[in-house]
């Protein structure tokens, strides 16, 4: 934002409001009984897919053994933080609602706190505060109309830890030995900033904070993630369908989503501090803000059961080849107590495939990676796992990229392949079995929206590998000998 005589100021913006209309999924001729079933059907199957890919039990000891282990413990927060926020809706929100309806009350669609934006209201965050050019502190409720040449630096918010919620006020992260700040206050005759900490000590901004050191610090920037998922709330007809071996099939059809935004995590970038949510509504009574998207999708289903099963009985000696190196791979990890290794096998393989045809497929569709969304649904039930992958166009209507990228799966397949196998051959320790950015990892934004956790780039070459009914160990000799591996997929 330009200032006479100032240059160029960056100013973040909060959403602060808009007009809304209440928002209940269609559902074609299903009555609303159902709707609200199959919603909360949705909800479980999204809920449950962020608590598998979250818990799998030796997560903390993966992230501590990882080259990103800072990136991968923010975005664990993100995911943590929209698993909850879904959860607090679900248990809060919804099921009153379904309650109500049993009951044979009427339902107003008011009630399910879905919403639909029509029109938003942007703010700069509150209470916007500067320092003028005599070095006071002016808030803007206390300054009246503001006389850009009189400021010399606009500060925004500051974060305090204090035992209720953050507060926006301005740019200062205060922690321990100062303690925790019990509240504020502004001293409008001074233009000065005071807090009050537990200790009943008075801290001035002009006198103990503008020129402090140690464990006051002053924040440049701040670091907002939305928390948005799409939630699965109907399919559509297959355009077109392949049945591959091994229990694998891929899908082109027709899917509604409903793009849900329930908050926003805020974090600087100073060490050491924590991240938090600021959801949409009260936590206790949280509300969604979403939109219908209806779309065309890429969707990969693979029956890891049947998969195994089958693996076993065409090759026993690589299937057990297989498990015996899944194992080794997290004792090379130091990795112990890990849950059934088959399940933890599949999420993350699983994953790892949608990441990759996410990052390679604009070669191919001439698309961008926001073209495409990621939607993963994992499923353990009746004694079979199996994971869903929902790659979409994310514009209602769809924009042609998943019909592309259906067209030309195998071939970003195996260009990606080819990229994989050789840095795998070169790397080393952790970077061998997560990936590097730009293979099984995802960038900043747009976002993974699992937290980009379950991801192993060496144990997606080990699938498909099997998949193409030879050890990995196989194409890795290849590529040595400057070969090209023979591969196929589904």
């Amino acid at each position: 934002m330009p200032f006479p005589n100032k240059g160029i100021i960056e100013i973040p913006f909060e959403v602060v409001g808009g007009s809304f209309v209440p928002f209940i999924p269609p559902t074609g001729s299903k009555n609303l009984g159902q709707k609200l079933k199959d919603l909360k059907d949705y909800l479980n199957d999204t809920i449950r897919t962020l608590d598998e890919i979250l818990s799998i039990s030796a997560l903390d000891e993966i992230l501590s053994k990882s080259s990103y282990s800072e990136t991968r413990r923010i975005y664990r927060k993100v995911a943590i933080k929209l698993k909850d926020a879904l959860n607090n809706y679900l248990n809060n929100v919804l099921q009153n609602v379904i309650n109500d309806y049993n009951s044979g009350r009427p339902i107003e669609h008011e009630k399910l706190k879905i919403v639909k934006p029509r029109k938003w209201i942007f703010r700069i965050l509150e209470p916007l505060c500067f320092i003028d050019n005599s070095d006071k502190v002016v808030c803007v409720q206390d300054a009246g109309e503001i006389k850009h040449e009189n400021v010399r630096k606009f500060l925004f918010y500051y974060e305090v830890k204090t035992d209720r919620r953050p507060q926006f006020v301005n740019k200062i992260f205060i922690e321990k030995p100062i303690s925790f700040v019990d509240r504020d206050d502004y001293d409008r005759k001074n233009g000065d900033l005071i807090l009050l900490t537990k200790q009943q000590r008075n801290i001035s901004y002009i006198n103990d904070i503008k020129h402090s050191q140690g464990s006051i610090r002053v924040a440049n920037q701040v670091i907002t993630y939305p928390l948005v998922t799409p939630i699965l709330i109907d399919e559509g007809k297959e355009i077109r369908k392949v049945i591959g071996r091994n229990s694998v099939e891929i899908a082109l059809k027709v899917v509604k989503l409903l793009y849900a935004n329930v908050g926003y995590t805020i974090r600087t970038p100073i060490p050491n501090t924590y991240a938090y949510a600021k959801f949409v509504d009260e936590k206790e009574k949280p509300a969604i803000i979403g939109d219908e998207l209806e779309t065309y999708a890429v969707k990969i289903t693979i029956n890891w059961t049947r998969w195994f099963e089958d693996l076993c009985i065409a090759n026993k000696k690589l299937c057990d080849a297989l498990i015996s190196e899944i194992e080794q791979d997290l004792k090379d990890l130091e990795i112990r107590n890990v849950p059934p290794i088959k399940k933890v096998f599949a999420i993350t393989a699983a994953h790892s495939l949608a990441h990759i045809l996410l990052n390679f497929h604009p070669l191919y569709t001439g698309g961008e990676r926001k073209d495409l969304g990621e939607l993963l649904m994992i499923k353990d039930e009746s004694n079979t796992l199996k994971t869903e992958i929902y790659l979409f166009d994310t514009v209602h209507g769809g924009n042609g990229v998943s019909e592309l990228l259906y067209s030309y799966l195998r071939d970003i397949l195996n260009d990606a392949l080819t990229v994989m196998l050789q840095r795998h051959i070169r790397s080393e320790k952790s970077d061998r079995f997560y990936g590097e950015p730009g293979d099984v990892k995802l960038g900043s934004w747009p976002r993974c929206n699992y937290g980009n956790l379950a991801l192993s780039r060496l144990w997606l070459l080990r699938f498909l590998a099997a998949h193409n009914g030879v050890d990995l160990g196989y194409w890795e000799g290849i590529v040595k000998s400057d070969g090209q591996v023979s591969f196929s997929f589904p």
